[in-house]
């Protein structure tokens, strides 16, 4: 999941900052969480707003969601899920809900973006609300509006794109390990 920022404001979208990841707290604003989730060849197959995250929501989610979602990606007997070491989504409720609906979990470590290919979706996703306000000259919004038009841009990332995405993550670990695990372009 991430968080993105709305700065009720004159500028909302138009300032650096205007979309945040990973903070609870914004300068003023109310925050937008969203959980998505990614599949090769099938874009994104959920994208799902909630209020707060927390071990009991994201058992909930799993529960609901990861079903219909392994079926829509459509990988047959894989049931992989990628995600990083949040605690919420890695506590003992998490762990019996993948269990329960047959998941394997791969977890990656945490602030690790350069392994993480949600991250760079995500990145997309802010770059593309910036050009939303500025071409569409959007000086203010409500937190409504700011929250649909999150979804819609997410929702919109093409199948292509994320699968390029994806692709990419042989090359990211090879640059990984020859930076000893230092930060690397992505």
């Amino acid at each position: 999941g991430t968080d993105w920022t709305n700065m009720e404001g004159k500028s909302e979208g138009l300032l650096i900052g205007c979309t945040a990841k990973g903070k609870k707290e914004g300068s003023g604003g109310k925050i937008v969480n969203v959980l998505v989730a990614i599949s090769y060849k099938k874009g994104v197959i959920d994208c799902e707003q909630y209020e707060k995250m927390n071990g009991q929501f994201f058992r909930s989610y799993v529960q609901r969601k990861f079903p219909a979602m392994f079926e829509k990606a459509a990988k047959g007997d894989s049931r992989l899920w990628i995600q990083d070491g949040d605690p919420s989504q890695n506590c003992a409720a998490a762990q019996n809900a993948f269990r329960d609906v047959n998941a394997s979990l791969l977890s990656i470590p945490p602030r690790s973006p350069d392994m993480n290919p949600i991250e760079t979706l995500f990145h997309l996703v802010r770059k593309e609300l910036m050009r939303q306000a500025i071409s569409n000259k959007i000086t203010k919004e409500t937190y409504n509006e700011f929250s649909q038009r999150i979804v819609s841009t997410i929702n919109g990332i093409s199948s292509k794109t994320i699968d390029k995405i994806i692709e990419s993550m042989d090359k990211r670990m090879d640059l990984v390990i020859k930076q000893n695990g230092n930060r690397t372009k992505y």
